[in-house]
Parts: structure tokens; C-alpha cells; sequence
């Protein structure tokens, strides 16, 4: 079994860190997730440009971290992707 390094640096008993970000395609149900869960949000920004290009901008640092992202396949399915 490979040695995991994140494992190496939790305090014995501690629970696993997890992050979790949210796309834009259905934020209530992010909400009620990380709600359940007793976490927030991770702070991001989604921006659009001119031509409908996504820039997304993670503001928090996500290293040595669990991540699960939150997003819907629903219609636009191809924009909700790409974010």
C-alpha cells in the first residue's frame, strides 16, 4: 500500500480535512450539503468573459486537502462542465 502523505500530517484522532466548491448551477443544493455536513462553502470566484469564456478563481489553498465539487450536469450542460 503507497505511503499518503496527508495521513502523515493529521493529528492522530483528528477528523480528515475536506473542502468542498461549489459551481453555480444549482447553489441552493451546495448549500444544504455543506450545511449537513457543518462545513462552508470554499470562497471562489466564477467570472465570464466577453466571448463567454469561464474564469474560475479558487481563493483558498486546497493543498494536502479532501476536495469534492459541487456541480449539476443539468442545462447548459456543456457550461456547467467547463466551469
Amino acid at each position: 500500500m503507497p505511503f499518503d502523505t496527508r495521513d502523515a500530517n493529521r493529528s492522530k484522532g483528528a477528523a480528515p480535512r475536506m473542502k468542498l466548491v461549489a459551481g453555480n448551477s444549482n447553489r441552493p443544493l451546495s448549500e444544504g450539503i455543506a450545511g449537513a455536513l457543518k462545513l462552508s462553502l470554499t470562497m471562489s470566484v466564477v467570472k465570464r468573459f466577453a466571448d463567454m469564456e469561464v474564469f474560475v478563481e479558487i481563493q483558498e489553498n486546497m493543498r494536502g486537502e479532501d476536495v469534492y465539487v459541487l456541480q449539476s450536469t443539468s442545462f447548459p450542460a456543456n457550461d456547467n462542465l467547463m466551469e
